[in-house]
């Protein structure tokens, strides 16, 4: 059985789509999965998420997902689709991980949080080859 998902925005294309009936069909049956929601920072910053993965007792991940076809190589800062150039989404990733886990603070007060982690799923990608060590943990293919 998959896991239960609930489409809180709508989908920015027919790839992401595909890629949130990957990740439900994929998780097991006790997991959550909320697509599209928007997440604000003390600041009134609005963070759009892709999905958010909840595994009760082992955590939470806050996912981008990106549909670059081929393959992928670079670093945390930097990586190479296509032979150009793009900025990481690890790294924004990781921040808007951050923000979930700071709001979700707020909310609870001083009680037990779970652990939030950032997590890039790249739905199409056929070869992929990061040399940060950091970028490699956070990023998942099919």
């Amino acid at each position: 059985m998959p896991a239960r998902h609930h489409a809180i925005g709508d989908y920015a294309h027919a790839l992401e789509a595909q890629a949130i009936d990957l990740l439900v069909r994929g998780l097991p049956d006790d997991a959550v999965v909320y697509s599209n929601p928007w997440v604000v920072d003390r600041d009134g910053r609005v963070y759009e998420v892709d999905a958010v993965v909840m595994v009760p007792d082992v955590g939470v991940w806050v996912v981008e997902i990106k549909s670059y076809a081929g393959r992928v190589t670079g670093n945390e800062h930097d990586w190479y689709v296509g032979g150009g150039p793009i900025r990481s989404p690890t790294r924004l990733n990781d921040k808007t991980a951050k923000v979930l886990a700071s709001a979700l603070g707020r909310e609870v007060g001083g009680g037990p949080r779970p652990r939030i982690e950032g997590l890039v799923f790249l739905s199409e990608v056929t070869e992929l080859d990061l040399s940060s060590m950091a970028a490699r943990l956070r990023t998942r293919t099919r």
